[in-house]
């Protein structure tokens, strides 16, 4: 059972559709001019909408006097209505450009019952797909919309958990590196210390010569990792030194030629928290360019501007699409780290370009 709209100014043809109409089973409402057949559509709308009509050509016609236009705008106010025109002879072109306005099918007045009914159930399996389909849609829209939003609340819970895990990672980090420095250190030194009394009351420092030796081998190496696991290298030898130190590593482990234009960082006044997470967000974006970048030679810059601090990390290396890239543990770490400065960073990249990394640091944060 469909809904249908008859349009057309003589009664006696609306009584002869509304008997077709009715006998296959349909609701039939009358009109007999556009304008009241306009006000139909709108009012119903909103509720239960006339999906067929079935108008005289003439009638479609008013107040623009071109068939196909009032076609259009009909279908603006219901976007799923499915017309059948009657005319008394209508021609080939009228026909056609009628069908390209979106009217299903054109009819003559002499067409019969029967045509008239295949017309008429042609329209309404046409609306009644249409209504499917836009039901369907807005079923879709209403789920893409909810798992979006799922998406959305699993990844900040996800973030949430990462970000506390990187926490989690540097404390321990820091920990052990204290435990390296305070401890392990300190018993290198007193072992060291008791060698040397025991060779000089024996008179054989030359025999143990070789144990101090490695002594403080063990000992460099226990600095060198206590350091890199904790912001004691920043605090102690200072910001530039210890990016000179992130640098060299690029150099010797990956053969990466690093240029450092940072004396900026030098001149501004930063407490011990900002200059670890400096050094944390450029050590990590040097991770990140050492494993993954495959560049020859980086630059590593730092400017101060009026509003902010901008560190830039550039290579020329393989490059990739960034929004083809999952936001895996490393650009995290850098989304965190950057928030820890109240900053921001951004990624440039495109394949066989190169990356350039960024981080904008607000000024405010150096006083």
């Amino acid at each position: 059972m469909a809904h249908i709209l008859l349009v057309h100014a003589s009664r006696d043809i609306r009584n002869h559709w509304a008997g077709i109409a009715e006998s296959e089973g349909h609701l039939v409402r009358e009109c007999a001019d556009i304008e009241e057949a306009r006000q139909t559509l709108t009012k119903h709308t909103t509720a239960r909408p006339c999906p067929v009509m079935i108008a005289g050509s003439r009638e479609i016609a008013q107040p623009q006097g071109d068939t196909a236009a009032g076609i259009i705008e009909l279908k603006k106010a219901a976007p799923g209505l499915s017309m059948i025109l009657v005319a008394s002879n209508p021609t080939v072109d009228e026909i056609a450009a009628c069908i390209r306005a979106g009217a299903v099918d054109y009819l003559a007045d002499s067409a019969d019952a029967n045509e008239l009914r295949r017309s008429l159930n042609a329209a309404v399996n046409r609306a009644a797909t249409e209504e499917l389909n836009r039901t369907l849609e807005g079923e879709h829209r209403l789920y893409q919309e909810h798992l979006e939003s799922l998406i959305e609340r699993q990844t900040a819970d996800l973030r949430a958990i990462l970000t506390r895990l990187i926490r989690i990672r540097d404390s321990s980090r820091e920990a052990l590196s204290a435990e390296l420095h305070d401890h392990i250190g300190q018993d290198l030194l007193a072992l060291k210390l008791q060698l040397q009394s025991l060779a000089d009351s024996r008179g054989e420092a030359p025999a143990f010569a070789d144990c101090t030796a490695r002594i403080d081998q063990l000992a460099r190496a226990v600095r060198t990792i206590s350091h890199r696991l904790s912001p004691l290298l920043v605090q102690s030898a200072g910001i530039l030194t210890a990016l000179q130190l992130l640098c060299d590593k690029c150099v010797s482990e990956a053969g990466i030629r690093l240029r450092l234009d940072i004396e900026a960082l030098g001149t501004l006044a930063a407490g011990n928290e900002v200059q670890a997470a400096i050094h944390r967000f450029i050590e990590e974006a040097l991770s990140n360019l050492r494993r993954h970048s495959g560049a020859s030679e980086g630059v590593l810059t730092a400017r101060i501007l009026p509003p902010e601090v901008e560190i830039t990390i550039s290579d020329n290396g393989k490059g990739f699409d960034p929004t083809q890239c999952e936001e895996g543990l490393g650009l995290l770490l850098l989304r965190e780290y950057a928030s820890r400065l109240d900053g921001t960073h951004t990624i440039e990249s495109a394949p066989g370009r190169g990356t350039l990394v960024t981080l904008h640091i607000p000024r405010k944060i150096f006083t």
